[in-house]
Formats: C-alpha cells, sequence, structure tokens
C-alpha cells in the first residue's frame, strides 16, 4: 500500500477543487518517492508546501528493505493535520484498528473529508463491506479516492476492480462528480511513468494490454448518498431496457449472433478487430497525460 508520484499529484488535484480537513487512509501508506519529488509534485500542481514544525518521517513498511516517506509528512505539508489511517493490525502504527470485512463502528460513520484507498480494498475478501464502510465513514461533501489494481497484476490481491465496479457502486448509491481514469505502467515501480485515459460511464469495450493497467477513481457523496445499494452492472441494465433490445434491428442482430458458427466467428474477429476486445492503444480512449 502506498502512494507513488502520480498518486500525490492526484491528491493534489483533489485538495485544489475543495480543501480536506480530515483524511483516514484505508491502510498506512508508504510515498514511494524522495523528497524532492514530492515538492515537485506540489509545484505542478501550483501549490505551495507549508514548512513549518513539519520534520521528514521515515517508517520501514511491511516488505520493505528500506524506510519510506511517511503520508503524514505529505498531508503536513498540505497543512492538513487531522490525519489517520485504518489496519486490521497495529503493526504499521495505525489508529483505527479494524477488520474492514466487517462494519465499521457507528462512532466513525459521517467523519471524514477525504478517504483514500491507496491499494487496500483488493486485499479485504468482503469487499461489498469495504464499500458501504467508505460510503457510511465520509462527510456529505466528502470524497473517496481509490488508486487500484485493474489488470495484469496477478497474485496481487483478491481482486482486480474494473472502472464498471466504482462507476455502477457510486453511481447507484447517489454519489455525485464521478470520474475514472484508466491508468497504464509497465512495472510497479517509482521510475515508471503513468499514462492516463480518460474513462467514461458509458464505454463497454473490453480492453486487453500487454502492461499493468490501474484505475483511479473519485466520487463524492452527498445527502441523499446511501451505502447499501447493490447494483446492477449498468452495461446490463443498458441493454435490457435500451432501444436496440426492442427494435427489429435487435432481434435481427441477436438471431444472427446466436446462429452464426463457431468458426466464423473468429474469422470476422481477425477481418473486423473491432469485435473483439481492444488491445491497440488508446482503446478508443482519449488520452489524458503521462506523470
Amino acid at each position: 500500500m502506498g502512494l507513488l508520484y502520480p498518486s500525490l499529484r492526484m491528491i493534489l488535484r483533489e485538495y485544489k477543487k475543495r480543501p480536506f480537513e480530515s483524511v483516514l487512509t484505508l491502510g498506512r501508506q508508504n510515498i514511494y518517492v524522495s523528497t524532492s519529488e514530492v515538492l515537485k509534485a506540489f509545484q505542478k500542481e501550483s501549490l505551495s508546501p507549508i514548512f513549518g514544525d513539519n520534520s521528514i518521517l521515515f517508517r520501514k513498511p511491511i516488505g520493505c528493505e528500506t524506510a519510506q516517506l511517511d503520508e503524514r509528512y505529505f498531508f503536513d505539508l498540505l497543512g492538513v493535520k487531522n490525519v489517520m489511517s485504518m489496519d486490521v493490525s497495529d503493526m504499521e502504527g495505525a489508529e483505527l484498528i479494524q477488520d474492514l470485512n466487517f462494519p465499521v463502528p457507528p462512532n466513525l460513520y459521517n467523519k471524514f473529508d477525504l478517504i483514500i484507498d491507496g491499494g487496500t480494498s483488493e486485499h479485504v475478501f468482503n469487499i461489498r463491506e469495504v464499500f458501504k464502510s467508505i460510503s457510511l465513514m465520509l462527510k456529505n461533501g466528502g470524497r473517496v479516492l481509490h488508486f487500484s489494481p485493474t489488470n495484469n497484476m496477478v497474485q496481487h490481491g483478491f481482486y482486480q476492480f474494473s472502472p464498471t465496479l466504482f462507476y455502477d457502486f457510486y453511481g447507484e448509491n447517489k454519489f455525485i462528480n464521478m470520474q475514472a481514469l484508466l491508468f497504464e505502467h509497465s512495472k510497479y515501480d517509482p521510475d515508471t511513468k503513468w499514462t492516463f485515459y480518460e474513462m467514461p460511464w458509458e464505454y463497454y469495450t473490453v480492453i486487453a494490454s500487454n502492461n499493468s493497467l490501474g484505475t483511479f477513481f473519485v466520487a463524492e457523496k452527498i445527502t441523499d448518498s446511501s451505502s447499501d445499494k447493490i447494483p446492477t452492472q449498468k452495461f446490463y441494465t443498458t441493454a435490457f431496457t435500451g432501444e436496440i433490445q426492442s427494435s427489429a434491428k435487435g432481434r435481427i442482430l441477436k438471431k444472427m449472433k446466436s446462429s452464426t458458427p463457431k468458426f466464423l466467428k473468429l474469422a470476422l474477429k481477425n477481418v473486423f478487430p473491432f469485435l473483439s476486445p481492444k488491445i491497440n492503444k488508446p482503446w478508443g480512449l482519449k488520452k489524458r497525460e503521462v506523470m
């Protein structure tokens, strides 16, 4: 679990939209860049770090041979002092000890302006409870940030998440200002740049890549937001209720697909690549930036 240079940039952008005062990180978040790279992130986002009594904090997280920057150093530079972390154990110094497989206590409801999932939720088996707890712990107007693996991270955790999971859950529970960016990187390494692509909710084509893919997602809770609505994947709700299903064209296409022999389907996909999962970048997506 940790924050790399692009993650820091995304957090700073959210701060610029609207400052936050209380932050919860799911798991301790190591910062896998140097102090100069942290300051570079501030410069790139046109923010001035606050140099006061904040000292550079290092700690040696589980699985790392060397000490890494503590996340509190980063938030100190933003002037955010109310920063807590939640973990299943106090081994790494988390303030809140909680197994996210189970409900969080009511005293944590409506408590945080920002919750950061920087690579924790994929390690929790009961993912439904994780999403519900995040929703409950956010204040109205609070935001959740997910930096999650999407593909080619086998054995990293229990799960790899498609952007539609975030869109469909938070959309069903009436969160607003949702945004997903698909990012690609060649390996999980601080020196590897991330390439970001805009990922709209209505994009349903399957994406394949030889590189690792991840999802950055942000959503905002409002008064009408809920935490326990179970979504149906929007692709199917759209298909079930959309015009194409009830139209003559839709019925014809469905009949053609079901009656086409398998060898002919394969041949057609070779001739018309758009019938297969998109493997050529940018997959029909708009490239946002590289950082």
